[in-house]
């Protein structure tokens, strides 16, 4: 089994996502080019966990890298209302969503604390005009490899 992950698995897994196809996929690169030489190594006996950890990360990122968060609630039929929560307000780190919690229970490797260290896992939110939630990575010269 491959560790191949499209847009379209994401919204599958994580379909509150706010994050666009486009975003989805930046961070599908890199979660990968970072991500999966670790992933098919350290669990090469059962490569489907590790393509749910590769999930798992891909929608952290792209959950905490939304700003409006979950819908929380909606309304519509004109009288139109939605409203947002953070993920798992107040958490940081893996901490921040409940895909983060399971790669904490999941990765028993590490894989994802070693391809991104605390430092790696900071987040430019200025990232294209005030409306925009594509969001990108922010890499230290020191983790660019």
């Amino acid at each position: 089994m491959s560790l191949t992950v499209t847009a379209l698995d994401i919204r599958e897994f994580c379909p509150d996502l706010t994050a666009t196809d486009a975003a989805i996929e930046g961070i599908i690169l890199a979660v990968s080019c970072k991500l999966d030489t670790c992933l098919e190594g350290s669990y090469s006996e059962c490569l489907d966990l590790a393509r749910l950890i590769k999930i798992n990360t891909i929608c952290h990122f792209a959950a905490v890298t939304s700003r409006k968060g979950q819908i929380k609630s909606r309304k519509y039929a004109n009288g139109a209302a939605e409203s947002y929560s953070s993920y798992n307000e107040g958490g940081q780190g893996l901490n921040a969503s409940e895909f983060g919690e399971a790669i904490l229970i999941l990765d028993s490797a590490g894989c994802v604390n070693t391809a991104f260290p605390q430092r790696a896992r900071q987040f430019i939110t200025t990232a294209g005009s005030s409306g925009s939630r594509d969001v990108g990575f922010y890499f230290g010269e020191s983790d660019v490899r």
